[in-house]
């Protein structure tokens, strides 16, 4: 049972009626009245405030995780990026290696059928390597 807030100050027993014993008393006490008959319920000061919380903030552990969670999500796009720019150049600077200019930068030059094998399986991870960016990029947006 609640106490209210005068029994809450004074650390004293509070029966939880409305107003309780203790502030009726104390109105009586105050007014010199012989008894608190008659007297309307509005005039006494018993206020029943909720009581305190304890432990964490509703809300706050919800916010401090979606917070690391979008910082996880950006420090994993921002290596995609890397790993995406560098692929790119190494893609770049394959395709001119092997004579340079083909269709999307694969050179049709000297390498054989192998090297046209390895460009089209590069070609395949730098593709996988974009799709994972742009998945991740929509993720930040809607973290963010």
């Amino acid at each position: 049972c609640a106490s209210c807030d005068r029994c809450r100050a004074r650390k004293t027993k509070c029966d939880g009626n409305r107003p309780c014993s203790n502030c009726i008393a104390k109105y009586v006490k105050r007014h010199k009245l012989p008894s608190a008959e008659g007297v309307d319920v509005d005039l006494f000061e018993c206020v029943y405030s909720p009581a305190k919380r304890r432990g964490p903030v509703p809300g706050k552990a919800g916010a401090a995780r979606k917070a690391s969670e979008a910082l996880a999500v950006q420090h994993e796009a921002r290596a995609q990026l890397s790993q995406t720019a560098m692929m790119q150049g190494m893609m770049n600077a394959a395709g001119m290696s092997h004579g340079g200019g083909g269709a999307g930068g694969i050179g049709m030059g000297g390498g054989g059928t192998a090297a046209i094998a390895n460009e089209m399986d590069d070609m395949a991870e730098l593709q996988r390597q974009l799709l994972l960016q742009q998945q991740l990029e929509q993720q930040m947006a809607q973290v963010g």
